[in-house]
Parts: C-alpha cells; structure tokens; sequence
C-alpha cells in the first residue's frame, strides 16, 4: 500500500468520525470494547478469535503544564486494555515528547519488544525526513 492510498484512508477515516460526532463515536467504542470485555472472560474466549488484529490509539492530552502534588507532568505513560485485540499501540504526547505503550496478546505475538524496536526506527527515519 502506498503512502498516498494510506494518507486518503487516514483522511476518509477522519471525514467519517466526524459526521459521527464525539458522542456516537464514544457509543461506538464502549460498544465494541465492551463486547470484546465480555467475550474474553466466559467460556467463549476460547473459540472466538480477536475482535480485531492491531488497534493503534492516539491519546490526545490537554496543552499546557499541569501539576499533580505540585511536581509538574513531564512524561505521559500510555497504556491501554487488550480487549478482544491481538495488538494495541497506544501513543500519547506531552509538549514535544511522544511516548508509546505496546500490549499483546503472548500467544499470537510473542516478541512485542521487536515491534517496539520498528516503531522507534520508523519515527528515526521520519524525523531524518523532515
């Protein structure tokens, strides 16, 4: 797949949530990881595959210097739920800084440090880009 065929999907994608809104994309969400909570628990986790393969995140933090017992936030730790996921990356970013959390499945994905060790490189190649 080619950058631009990923750029138009991001772009379409983007159109798509907002016509649906915050609030319906929020129903949504719970709805889907809901249903993947639950299938994982019962029974059913054992014959029913991952929802979904990768979920990748962005989770947007608030601009500014926030404080918490008066020591200042300089680092964000993303972390998510594997819910009904094989793999889910979620990044988050304070000021110029971009972290990332990775979260498999050590079944299907035995070695997620090496995905991690791809994602750093990506953001070096990148970064050398621009």
């Amino acid at each position: 797949m080619s950058s631009t065929t990923v750029g138009l999907v991001a772009v379409c994608a983007k159109a798509a949530a907002r016509s649906v809104g915050r609030e319906g994309l929020m129903v949504y969400q719970t709805g889907v990881m809901g249903t993947a909570a639950l299938l994982g628990i019962g029974p059913l986790s054992k014959r029913i595959p991952p929802i979904s393969n990768v979920n990748v995140s962005n989770v947007a933090t608030a601009p500014g210097t926030y404080f918490l017992g008066g020591a200042e936030r300089v680092r964000t730790i993303p972390a998510s739920a594997l819910s009904g996921s094989a793999l889910n990356i979620t990044f988050s970013s304070v000021g110029s800084l971009m972290e990332y959390g990775i979260i498999s499945d050590a079944v299907l994905i035995p070695a997620p440090s090496q995905m991690g060790e791809y994602i750093a490189a990506a953001f070096e190649e990148l970064y050398a880009a621009v």
